[in-house]
């Protein structure tokens, strides 16, 4: 099973899909009109192996294999990291504005830097 993090309309995923069809792709997102573009699309595209969940990140409790994330936002890409380790899962991430949207997320606190070897240093979450 692969997840899609912060799926949007699926641009990723998709393609997992259609490339693997004997897997099952799960397009996760809290965005109930991203993910109905998401299942358009794979309906138009006649892909069975797509599932799309609308959920917050941290919430997302089901087993996966695979996690994969195409700019999640901010600490969507920490949220996907986490997930991922605690899930024992491969995954890649490619993020965007990492660590700028920190204070639009009140109920989840992270510290930056996120690295041990930036915090030692003396770096800060302005660096």
């Amino acid at each position: 099973r692969v997840v899609e993090f912060a799926a949007g309309g699926g641009h990723l995923g998709l393609l997992v899909a259609h490339l693997f069809p004997e897997s099952h792709v799960v397009l996760l997102d809290r965005k109930k009109g991203s993910l109905d573009v998401a299942e358009r699309r794979a309906v138009a595209l006649e892909l069975q192996n797509v599932s799309v969940v609308l959920q917050d990140v941290l919430d997302y409790e089901a087993e996966f294999d695979v996690g994969i994330a195409l700019h999640p936002c901010g600490l969507a890409t920490d949220a996907v990291h986490l997930k991922c380790v605690a899930a024992n899962a491969a995954y890649v991430i490619a993020p965007c504005c990492y660590g700028k949207l920190q204070h639009t997320c009140s109920h989840w606190e992270v510290p930056f830097p996120r690295s041990a070897a930036a915090q030692d240093a003396g770096l800060g979450a302005e660096e």
